[in-house]
């Protein structure tokens, strides 16, 4: 069973995350930010962008456009611009407005294929952002 972190303190994302995840045969544990970055147990992590403040949310895109991800890493929220998207989609990262199915089934195949990273495919499919469809 893959297990997902999922960086949030929202409770109704928290929610619909576990909902999605376990619709996907994942299970999902919820991090508080500022617990920092999860550790190795995890196979998968989704980070709520819409949570952070401000000041870790940079933190976050930062770290993920700086550094090659060690496992396959989603992030969801309505504050990106297109060319933060864009950029994290060139990395592997699955980037959806808001949380579905779709996210964790993306993150499972890549988990299922050995990858640290989504396929270059599936993290770049214009209608992830467009309409969270990956």
């Amino acid at each position: 069973m893959m297990r997902v972190a999922f960086l949030t303190t929202d409770e109704v994302n928290v929610e619909l995350a576990r909902q999605c995840a376990a619709e996907c045969g994942a299970h999902l544990q919820r991090i508080l930010p500022k617990d920092g970055v999860p550790n190795g147990r995890f196979d998968a992590v989704c980070y709520d962008l819409d949570d952070a403040p401000p000041e870790r949310r940079a933190e976050i895109l930062r770290g993920l456009l700086s550094r090659p991800t060690t496992r396959p890493t989603a992030v969801h929220g309505y504050g990106l611009n297109e060319d933060q998207v864009g950029r994290l989609r060139r990395r592997g990262v699955v980037v959806a407005q808001h949380l579905e199915p779709k996210v964790f089934w993306t993150l499972l195949r890549a988990v299922d294929l050995g990858l640290s990273t989504v396929p270059p495919d599936d993290a770049a499919d214009d209608d992830t952002w467009i309409a969270p469809a990956l």
